[in-house]
C-alpha cells in the first residue's frame, strides 16, 4: 500500500464536478492510504465559501 498526502483540491474533485476530476476520482480505485494536513477541513470549507460567493455553487450544495 502506498501512502499519499491529499489536499483540498483533490477532496473537492471527489465531490464536485470539476476539470480533471477523473484523475482525482481514479485515486479512489487504487490501493492507497490517504493522509491529509490537519487543516484540510478548513481549506475545503474556505474553497466552498469562495465558490458560493462567486456564484459557482449554491449554499445548499456546499452545505451538503
Amino acid at each position: 500500500m502506498t501512502d499519499i498526502v491529499i489536499d483540498a483540491t483533490v477532496v473537492l474533485k471527489w465531490f464536485l464536478p470539476e476539470l480533471d476530476d477523473a484523475a482525482a476520482l481514479a485515486l479512489l480505485d487504487r490501493d492507497l492510504r490517504f493522509h491529509a494536513p490537519e487543516i484540510l477541513s478548513v481549506q475545503v470549507g474556505q474553497a466552498l465559501v469562495r465558490r458560493v460567493k462567486s456564484g459557482h455553487l449554491t449554499a445548499e450544495t456546499a452545505n451538503r
